[in-house]
């Protein structure tokens, strides 16, 4: 099945995604962009507040912050990276392997850019290779920049099921990319394991919205009408 996960910037709002429903809490920092990362206080409270409610994942930002990657609190279902500024690079794959195994047991979810040209960052094609090859569990195809075009204005329908169609059958999609609610009809029945979104959740403008419990609720019901009856994968497990 489908789960909708909301990214949250606060204790505050990660018991608004509970209180509504939402099936994954990610924690990042939206100012700091598409995977900012958040703070590992924020990090830490997002955690105490959630209680083993849902599954907390977080952002890392991209790939080029590794080095100064804080610790990684207990309790992280999973973790996420970008891979912005990394196209004229040759060693990202490398790197990408070096920082999976530096979060283990933590899983790493790698990004790969429908607006890859103007982030500077690989193919998705080549993303797809990668994570297919280093065994990762999970793949999610996102939007760098946050603008007015969301995921389908840069990767047609039939783009995304080409790509899901070579993922081995362990490996699970996540999607996101500035989602609209007139997406979700469309994407469900490619069944992802999730659906990734913060404004859909929020109120108020990009600048200071707030994720608010009953947008929460809102989306999880319009989800149980759209959802196919056959279960999607689930993200969890860890790279082989």
């Amino acid at each position: 099945m489908t789960r909708l996960l909301v990214s949250v910037r606060s204790a505050a709002e990660a018991h608004a995604v509970v209180a509504g429903g939402g099936d994954v809490v990610d924690v990042k920092e939206p100012s700091a962009g598409s995977l900012g990362r958040a703070t590992v206080e924020v990090w830490r409270a997002v955690l105490d507040a959630v209680a083993g409610a849902a599954p907390v994942s977080v952002a890392l930002g991209e790939l080029v912050d590794a080095p100064s990657l804080p610790g990684m609190p207990a309790g992280l279902t999973w973790a996420k990276v970008g891979l912005a500024g990394e196209a004229q690079r040759t060693d990202w794959r490398r790197r990408l392997e070096r920082l999976a195994d530096q979060l283990r047991p933590v899983p790493l979810v790698v990004a790969a850019y429908a607006d890859w040209r103007r982030a500077q960052a690989p193919p998705l094609d080549a993303v797809l290779e990668f994570a297919i090859g280093a065994r990762f569990s999970a793949l999610l195809i996102d939007t760098w920049k946050k603008d007015e075009r969301r995921l389908l204005d840069w990767l047609p329908i039939g783009e995304i099921a080409a790509m899901q169609a070579r993922m081995p059958e362990l490996m699970s999609l996540a999607l996101a990319g500035s989602l609209r609610l007139r997406d979700l009809q469309h994407l469900l029945p490619l069944r992802p394991a999730l659906l990734a979104v913060r404004g859909l959740a929020c109120v108020g403008s990009r600048r200071s919205a707030v994720v608010q419990a009953e947008r929460v609720a809102v989306l999880q019901r319009r989800l149980a009408r759209l959802r196919p009856s056959t279960p999607a994968a689930v993200v969890a497990g860890s790279q082989a």
